[in-house]
């Protein structure tokens, strides 16, 4: 199986506004602002979950074309409630690699490092202008890596809105 390139790094904020605003003081100043629901399952439960997703995006802080996310959910749970979300300090949540088939490679890290998918989502009604002009939305798979790396790996499958 070849094994996907990171190209996002992605930090959880409760204080979203404030987090971006800190980057722009670092010279991240152009931001793309995205916010979708996402509904799925949270820690292999059985119960589908929905989810209101705020996300920044910027391009040009990172080296190498490296995504910088700065993420928030608003909903009854996700895979950081009970956890790191419980501080209200940002920190890292994912690094994430783009795959043809986000829930394959999902399960093959999850099997070979003896852990858990802790999301498995498909995301709807993007408010990003770009979105919406491409006609995308994403399945995301994220695996729980933190006792190994601190953070956890997000598998995203871009589709066609209407998929």
């Amino acid at each position: 199986m070849d094994l996907p390139k990171f190209h996002q790094v992605a930090i959880y904020s409760d204080t979203h506004d404030d987090t971006v605003d800190f980057y722009k003081l670092l010279g991240a100043e152009e931001w793309i602002e995205d916010q979708s629901n996402l509904v799925g399952h949270v820690n292999e439960q059985p119960s589908e979950v929905r989810l209101f997703a705020r996300k920044s995006f910027n391009y040009t802080y990172l080296r190498d074309s490296l995504e910088l996310e700065v993420l928030t959910f608003e909903g009854p749970s996700h895979h950081h409630v009970g956890g790191r979300a419980e501080s209200f300090v940002p920190f890292l949540s994912h690094m994430a690699a783009y795959s043809d088939d986000a829930l394959s490679i999902g399960q093959f890290y999850a099997k070979k490092f003896g852990t858990v998918i802790c999301a498995n989502f498909l995301s709807y009604d993007h408010t990003s202008a770009i979105m919406i002009e491409r006609r995308l939305r994403f399945r995301e798979v994220i695996v729980d890596m933190r006792k190994y790396v601190g953070y956890d790996f997000k598998f995203i499958q871009k589709m066609a809105a209407d998929e």
